[in-house]
């Protein structure tokens, strides 16, 4: 529009320079005139692009300032759904900590039951420890059992073996001091026999022992020396019944 105004302004100025110049005092006037508006334009239209400048400036202002006010706005919504949402969230808090509480028992609760189960692990784990040296202990005795099984087999075979060497030498001694005996008492009645009267003899060496004093350790040997005494008996009834002819 201002370029239109200074198109007019000079077409004017050209309109006066024609003119006669009887026109031109008046022209001039209204060329200062003109020359005023122009200038009053220019500081018109200097300030309407400022306040333009201006304008655009409060515009991107403005339109930041809304930018901001709706990312506010939606963020007072947001903030909006999140305090109606609120109750819910305090309900499902109350009954999370309900379940923090409930498992807090259960935890408890299960300690103690693997407390137990360690408590009879441990009595499991003294017990098969105690049952394995029972069974030791049973396999030492039963070992220990054979071995003196064995021993008193071999000592039982000793002593067996013993006995009859000690039997078989007592019975040899027996025999030998019965032939000695037999031998003295056939000499003494034969003496008797033919003198009337027996000779006192002292023993000598071995034969010193009294009867009286022998012991006897096996009951064969008793037995032994039962029969030896009664047959010894007979012989001297019938000595004594022979005797007793001769004399008559």
């Amino acid at each position: 529009m201002f370029d239109n105004f200074r198109e007019r302004l000079h077409m004017v100025q050209k309109d006066f320079t024609v003119g006669s110049e009887e026109t031109r005092p008046h022209f001039s006037a209204g060329l200062e005139i003109l020359s005023r508006y122009e200038e009053n334009w220019f500081l018109l239209h200097k300030r309407t692009k400022d306040c333009a400048q201006a304008a655009e400036t409060v515009d991107g202002d403005l339109v930041m300032l809304s930018a901001h006010w709706e990312r506010r706005r939606t963020a007072l919504t947001q903030l909006h759904e999140q305090l109606q949402s609120l109750p819910a969230f305090i309900s499902e808090l109350d009954a999370i900590t309900a379940n923090v509480a409930h498992l807090e028992g259960d935890f408890a609760e299960m300690e103690s039951r693997l407390i137990y189960l360690e408590t009879l692990c441990h009595q499991c784990e003294q017990q098969t420890f105690k049952q394995h040296h029972i069974n030791q202990l049973q396999v030492y005795k039963k070992k220990k059992r054979r071995e003196v099984e064995a021993l008193e087999v071999e000592l039982n075979c000793e002593h067996v073996q013993k006995v009859a060497e000690l039997d078989q030498a007592m019975q040899e001694k027996l025999r030998e001091r019965q032939k000695v005996y037999e031998e003295a008492f056939n000499q003494d009645m034969k003496q008797y026999l033919s003198t009337g009267y027996l000779q006192h003899r002292e023993p000598i060496g071995a034969d010193m022992c009294v009867l009286d004093q022998m012991t006897l350790a096996h009951i064969s040997d008793q037995e032994a020396l039962d029969d030896f005494l009664n047959s010894t008996g007979d012989d001297i009834s019938n000595g004594s019944s022979l005797t007793s002819g001769n004399l008559n």
